[in-house]
C-alpha cells in the first residue's frame, strides 16, 4: 500500500515540499486547497526552482476543504501543517478532526513557540513532529511556486514530558516517525534535512524565534521597511541586536542548556542580512500592507508566557508584542465604521479637507473606507488613513478632457515657437505705434478699456452683449417717440397761402437756408409775407432732425459686434486674422440716411468676420496636422532605434553564448587534468595530512573536494570552484559540511557565484 501524505495548507511551503515528497516511489500526496484551489485542481502546481528546475506536481487529490478529505475515507500516515498559526484567532488543530488515526504522524512546519501544544491536547494518542525551515518560496500567482533560496528543513518528535525529567511508552513511535519523514525528504531531493532530537528542535525555535520576533513588528512600525533596509540603519541595528540577544540570553536558562556554538550570533545574522538584496519583506509586514491577521501570539505573546511561567522577563520583547498588539487591534476596530472620498490632490491635508466636505453635504458611504472621528467641536468627520484616493468615474472623465485639451494646446504651440513669438512681438509694436480710431459710440472707448488679448476682447463682447441688446432697443423706441413727434409739430403748422414751401420740403434740405424751385427750375426768393417766426421753427426742427439721424447712425454702428471694431483699431495690418476688417469700413465712414444701409453695412461686417474665423480654424487644423506628421516621424525614428538596439543586443548575446561554451569546454579540459593527476597528489596528501585514506574506485572524484577543504586544490577562477562544487554535490553527498568548507575557503560572495555557475554547468 502506498504512503498516504495529506498536506493541509498548500501554499508556497507546503506545496515546495510536498512536490518533493511526491517523487518519493510508493507514496501518494494529497493536499487541502483554499483560495488556490480552483487553479491546482485544473492544471496542478507549476513549480521553479534553481535547483531542481521548472516541473510541474500534480497531487494526487485535491480537496477544497477538511469535509472533502474526511469523505474520501482515506488513513493518513502523515498530515503535514502549514499553514499560519493564529491561535488568537482560531483553533487549526480543530480542522483535523476525523482525519487522525492511530497511525497518523503530525508534522507541523509553522512559525512560533507553542504551536504544538493545542495538537498534543486534542489528538494524544498521534505522534506530533515539530518542524522548522528556512527554505525560502513564494506563490506569485495561484498555483504557480517559486523556490528562491535554500531548501533546510529540520524536525523533531515532541515530546514535552521530557523537559521536566519523564518518559513515555510511545516515544520511540514518534521518534521513527519523525526519522522516517526525515529519509523521505531526502529522497525527494531534499539533502540538507535533518533530523534533531526534542531538545535541540527548541533551541532551533528560540533561534528562529529571535530572528522574527525582532525583524518582524519592527518592520510593521518602520512602513513595512525590507529586512536589508532596517539592517542597514545603525539605531535600527542596535535596536535588532538588543531584542535577539535577550531572546538567546533567555531560552537557554529556560530549557536548561546552552545555544549550540554552531548557531548564528546576532552579529552574524545582521551580517547575513546585510548581504541579501532581494527586497524581501518580514511575514507580519506583508500581512499588514494585506489587512491581514498577523502572527503575533506565536511570535511575541507565547515566548513572552513562557519565560514568565518561569520567572523570566524580556522587557524589548514585552514592549514589541504590546505595541504590535495594540496596533492590529485598533485596525480591526476601524474596519466597522469608515465612509469614503474619491478626491484627487497631491496633498494629504487637502484631500482630508475635501473628505469632511463631502461628509458634510451628503454623508454618503461611496467606496474607499475611512474611519469617522469625533472633533473638538463635537461634530463626526471622516479621517484619512492612507493615500492616495481612488477617483470617481465622473472625476476620471473630466481630468481626462482637461488632459486632452492640455494636449492639444502643448501641440498647436509647440508648432513653431519661434515663429509665434516673432508675429507677437510685430503685434505689440504696432499697437504701440498706432492709436485706435474713436468708431464707436462717445465715451464707448473709454468704458470699455481694450486689451492686447483677443481672448479679452471677445471676453468683453460676451460680457456687455445683453446690455447693448438692451440699449438699442430702448434707443429705437426713444427715437421713434422723438421723431413722431417732430412729424406731428410739422403736420400742425399753418399752410402757406401763396404755394410756397412749407417747414416739411424744409427737412430735405441740407442746409437750414429756405428754398423753392419753379416750374422753371429759377430759384425764387421767399416773399415778404413768410414769417419770421415759422423759418425759426423749421429751422429748429431741421437740426433736430439731423441730431436724430446721427443718433440712429451711432445705434446702427453699435450693432456690430465690439470686437470687430475693437481689432479693427487695433488689429491694423494684413498678418492677422482679423487685418482685413480695416478695408471692410470705409474710413471716414460717410453718413448713412436709413437703417437698410445700416444694415446692409453691418451684415457686410459680420460676413468679413465669419470668413476670417475659417481662415483661422483651417489654419489651426493645419498646424494639427503638421504636428501629427512630425510626431509620426519621430515614433518611426524611435522603432528604428529600438529595432537597432534589439539587433545589438542579439549580436552581444549571441558573442557571450560564444565565449561561455568556450569556457565550459575549458573547463571541462582542466577538471580532466585533475582528475588524470589525481593519483599521485592524493598519495602526496594523504602522507602530508594524515588523511584518512578513502577506496581507491572513490579517489578520483572525493578527491577534488578533500583538496578543497583543505585548500591545497589551486582554484584561480570562479568557474574552476563552480566545476569542483558540482563535483562535491554529484558524489559527496555524505558529507554535510562542505558549503561551509567552500565559504571558509573562497568567501562568501565568490562561493555563492561559483553555486550559482555550477548549476548552469550542470
Amino acid at each position: 500500500m502506498p504512503l498516504n501524505i495529506l498536506i493541509v495548507g498548500a501554499g508556497a511551503i507546503g506545496a515546495f515540499y510536498a512536490s518533493r515528497l511526491a517523487l518519493v516511489a510508493g507514496t501518494s500526496v494529497s493536499v487541502i486547497c483554499r483560495s488556490n484551489y480552483k487553479a491546482v485542481k485544473a492544471n496542478g502546481f507549476q513549480v521553479t526552482s534553481p535547483q531542481y528546475g521548472d516541473y510541474t506536481f500534480t497531487p494526487a487529490n485535491t480537496f477544497a476543504n477538511p469535509e472533502e478529505a474526511r469523505q474520501s475515507q482515506i488513513q493518513w500516515d502523515y498530515i503535514v501543517v502549514s499553514t499560519k498559526a493564529l491561535p488568537d484567532v482560531s483553533d487549526d488543530s480543530a480542522i483535523l478532526e476525523g482525519l487522525v488515526s492511530d497511525k497518523t504522524a503530525i508534522v507541523l512546519i509553522q512559525n512560533g513557540l507553542g504551536v504544538e501544544d493545542p495538537y498534543a491536547k486534542r489528538f494524544p494518542q498521534a505522534a506530533i513532529c515539530s518542524a522548522v525551515t528556512i527554505a525560502t518560496c513564494a506563490q506569485p500567482e495561484h498555483g504557480q511556486i517559486k523556490h528562491n533560496r535554500w531548501t533546510r528543513i529540520n524536525s523533531g518528535p515532541y515530546l514535552p514530558h521530557l523537559d521536566t525529567g519523564g518518559t513515555s511508552d510511545t516515544d520511540s513511535r514518534v521518534i521513527e516517525k519523525n526519522n522516517t519523514f526525515i529519509a523521505l525528504l531526502k529522497e525527494g531531493g531534499i539533502k540538507d534535512a535533518e533530523a534533531y532530537t526534542h531538545a535541540k528542535l527548541q533551541l532551533v525555535r528560540w533561534h528562529k524565534i529571535a530572528i522574527n520576533a525582532s525583524m518582524n513588528p519592527t518592520s510593521v512600525f518602520i512602513l513595512c521597511s525590507p529586512n536589508n533596509l532596517m539592517s542597514q540603519d545603525p539605531e535600527v541595528q542596535r535596536h535588532l541586536k538588543g531584542v535577539m540577544t535577550e531572546i538567546l540570553e533567555t531560552a537557554p536558562k529556560i530549557l536548561g542548556q546552552p545555544m549550540p556554538k554552531d548557531f548564528a550570533s546576532p552579529d552574524q545574522i545582521i551580517r547575513s542580512t546585510l548581504k541579501n538584496t532581494s527586497g524581501s519583506k518580514p511575514s507580519m509586514a506583508i500581512d499588514w500592507e494585506a489587512g491581514k491577521r498577523m502572527e503575533i501570539e506565536v511570535i511575541l505573546g507565547n515566548p513572552l508566557r513562557i519565560a514568565r511561567e518561569r520567572g523570566y522577563e524580556m522587557p524589548r520583547l514585552q514592549s514589541l508584542y504590546a505595541m504590535v498588539r495594540m496596533a492590529q487591534e485598533i485596525r480591526d476596530q476601524n474596519k466597522g465604521k469608515l465612509v469614503a472620498i474619491i478626491e484627487i490632490s497631491p496633498h494629504l491635508g487637502q484631500q482630508e479637507h475635501q473628505l469632511q466636505q463631502r461628509w458634510l453635504q451628503s454623508q454618503e458611504l461611496p467606496i474607499q473606507q475611512y474611519p469617522i472621528v469625533q472633533m473638538r467641536d463635537g461634530s463626526f468627520r471622516p479621517q484619512m488613513m492612507s493615500a492616495p484616493l481612488h477617483p470617481t468615474q465622473n472625476e476620471i472623465a473630466q481630468l481626462q478632457q482637461q488632459r486632452q485639451e492640455r494636449q492639444q494646446q502643448q501641440l498647436i504651440h509647440n508648432i513653431a515657437p519661434r515663429q509665434m513669438q516673432q508675429q507677437q512681438r510685430q503685434w505689440q509694436q504696432q499697437r504701440q505705434q498706432q492709436q485706435p480710431p474713436n468708431i464707436g459710440a462717445p465715451g464707448e472707448l473709454q468704458q470699455y478699456p481694450m486689451s492686447h488679448s483677443p481672448n479679452n476682447l471677445l471676453y468683453h463682447e460676451y460680457r456687455h452683449q445683453q446690455q447693448q441688446q438692451q440699449q438699442q432697443q430702448s434707443n429705437r423706441h426713444q427715437i421713434n417717440q422723438q421723431v413722431g413727434e417732430l412729424m406731428s409739430q410739422i403736420h400742425r403748422s399753418p399752410p402757406s397761402s401763396t404755394g410756397r414751401e412749407t417747414p416739411l420740403t424744409i427737412l430735405h434740405t441740407s442746409t437750414p437756408t429756405v428754398q423753392s424751385t419753379s416750374n422753371q427750375g429759377s430759384p425764387i426768393s421767399p416773399p415778404g409775407t413768410t414769417t419770421q417766426g415759422s423759418l425759426n421753427s423749421a429751422i429748429n426742427i431741421s437740426g433736430q432732425v439731423n441730431e436724430l439721424r446721427s443718433r440712429l447712425y451711432a445705434t446702427a454702428v453699435s450693432r456690430i459686434p465690439i470686437s470687430d471694431r475693437l481689432l479693427r483699431a487695433y488689429y491694423r495690418h494684413d498678418n492677422h486674422p482679423y487685418g482685413r476688417l480695416e478695408n471692410s469700413i470705409p474710413d471716414p465712414i460717410p453718413p448713412l440716411h436709413n437703417e437698410a444701409q445700416l444694415r446692409q453695412l453691418a451684415d457686410h461686417l459680420a460676413l468679413t468676420k465669419q470668413e476670417a474665423e475659417r481662415d483661422e480654424k483651417e489654419r489651426v487644423q493645419e498646424a494639427i496636422r503638421a504636428a501629427e506628421a512630425a510626431r509620426a516621424a519621430e515614433v518611426a525614428r524611435a522603432a528604428q532605434a529600438a529595432h537597432d538596439a534589439q539587433v545589438a543586443r542579439a549580436v552581444e548575446a549571441a558573442r557571450v553564448a560564444q565565449a561561455a561554451t568556450i569556457e565550459r569546454e575549458r573547463i571541462k579540459r582542466r577538471i580532466e587534468e585533475l582528475r588524470k593527476d589525481s593519483s599521485s597528489n592524493y598519495r602526496h596528501l594523504l602522507e602530508k595530512n594524515e588523511l584518512i585514506p578513502l577506496k581507491e574506485s572513490e579517489t578520483p572524484d572525493k578527491y577534488l573536494m578533500m583538496l578543497l577543504a583543505n585548500r591545497e586544490m589551486p582554484l584561480d577562477k570562479d568557474s574552476e570552484l563552480a566545476l569542483a562544487i558540482m563535483f562535491a554535490k554529484d558524489y559527496w553527498e555524505d558529507y554535510a559540511e562542505w558549503p561551509r568548507d567552500v565559504e571558509r575557503y573562497a568567501g562568501y560572495e565568490r562561493a555563492r557565484r561559483a553555486e550559482r555557475m555550477a548549476g548552469n554547468l550542470a
